[in-house]
């Protein structure tokens, strides 16, 4: 929470704080602010996968809004006793088992597809195009980020935002619109490529010290173990 954040914060000197370089974070408003006021001399980078968690839970939104149109057809067709005909693809699954399956594969490269979800992607794809052009216009944006230099970043960046515009798709335009916001801090990577990734991975380990110590009483002990544990 922004409460304790300043507080433990507040407890670094000003001196050692105006040394720190660089900040990756996400794009939370009390996050930036945090950056803003601590650590003014910082260079402030979005950092890479929460970007990416983000284009991945748009492309999540069409499919399940699809989905949820084709449940809302369906209610009322019984509603209106004029029941819709169950169909089956040549992979034997219905409409809407072929949406509720797609969703693993949808983060995946297609040289990562198995040969089950790679027959399934052809049918996804040739039964729901907006799907298909929402998929590729997010894989254009991950490969974004295999840019070599800032420069050509930016220029595969402006390409991007010209197919998505072309597009019309209201989720993309909404994710488009999050990272032209960020644009800065997104392009920041591509100066020294730095992520929170150790940060994250610190907080799983703590997040399972912390459940399989449950219920514990002492909390200065807790504490005293934590710091032995991580330090």
């Amino acid at each position: 929470k922004l409460e304790g954040l300043k507080k433990a914060l507040d407890k670094i000197p000003s001196k050692i704080r105006r040394n720190v370089k660089t900040i990756t974070k996400d794009m939370a408003v009390n996050y930036d602010w945090l950056a803003r006021q601590y650590f003014s001399l910082a260079e402030r980078v979005a950092d890479k996968f929460h970007v990416l968690k983000m284009g991945f839970e748009t492309l999540q939104a069409i499919r399940i809004r699809i989905r949820q149109d084709i449940l809302t057809a369906e209610r009322k067709s019984v509603k209106n006793r004029n029941l819709i005909k169950q169909i089956r693809f040549e992979n034997e699954e219905t409409i809407k088992e072929l949406l509720a399956r797609s969703r693993g594969l949808l983060f995946k490269f297609p040289n990562q597809w198995s040969e089950r979800q790679a027959e399934r992607s052809k049918i996804l794809f040739r039964e729901f195009p907006e799907i298909k052009e929402a998929y590729w216009l997010l894989l254009e944006f991950r490969r974004f980020y295999e840019s070599k230099n800032r420069k050509t970043a930016l220029a595969k960046l402006q390409t991007w935002r010209i197919h998505i515009q072309n597009s019309n798709i209201s989720e993309m335009l909404n994710f488009e619109h999050q990272v032209i916001s960020h644009k800065t801090e997104i392009l920041n990577y591509f100066d020294e490529r730095k992520t929170n990734a150790s940060a994250e991975g610190l907080n799983s380990h703590l997040q399972r010290f912390f459940i399989n110590n449950y219920g514990i009483r002492n909390r200065d002990f807790f504490h005293f173990r934590v710091k032995l544990a991580f330090a």
